[in-house]
């Protein structure tokens, strides 16, 4: 999967750790699946080196830490209804609180 493709699956929200992640990515490794779970960026690669593996753990870590709605950095986490997890800054956490009341 392309950094663009790639890119469609998470949006501009966490463009950064992706971006990096891409940047940093070895000759012989693919990455297969990129997508949104728990809050978190996911990433699933194979032929990843295991210094590439700290840095898609470092990208999902980061993600964890950066909001999905705006991309601004310290976002943390919020179930919202129906269970799903998002990480979110406080105003986006407040706009979606907002929205679904």
């Amino acid at each position: 999967m392309d950094f663009q493709e790639a890119r469609t699956r998470v949006g501009v929200d966490w463009y950064t750790p992706l971006n990096n992640l891409y940047r940093t990515k070895p000759t012989g490794c693919e990455v297969t699946e990129v997508g949104r779970g728990d809050g978190r960026l996911r990433v699933t690669v194979t032929g990843a080196t295991p210094s590439f593996v700290q840095i898609i753990m470092a990208a999902e870590d980061e993600s964890a830490r950066t909001c999905e709605d705006c991309g601004n950095k310290g976002g943390h986490r919020r179930e919202m209804r129906g269970g799903k997890i998002l990480t979110l800054c406080d105003a986006c956490e407040a706009r979606t609180t907002e929205r679904s009341a």
